[in-house]
């Protein structure tokens, strides 16, 4: 799971999210939260997001 949290952290935010996966898989995935995901959309984090 990648998920991006558009808050400064992931508690209280990811709970019902990590339930559904948890289910789905079986607690067998990797997680990946990205807390304060919605500055990688901005044009000046293009640069740090591209992978090359």
């Amino acid at each position: 799971m990648i998920s991006p949290c558009g808050f400064g952290f992931a508690e209280y935010n990811y709970e019902a999210v990590e339930e559904h996966f948890d289910i789905s898989f079986d607690r067998n995935y990797t997680k990946i939260i990205c807390s304060l995901g919605e500055l990688l959309g901005l044009e000046d984090a293009g640069l740090l997001t591209e992978l090359s």
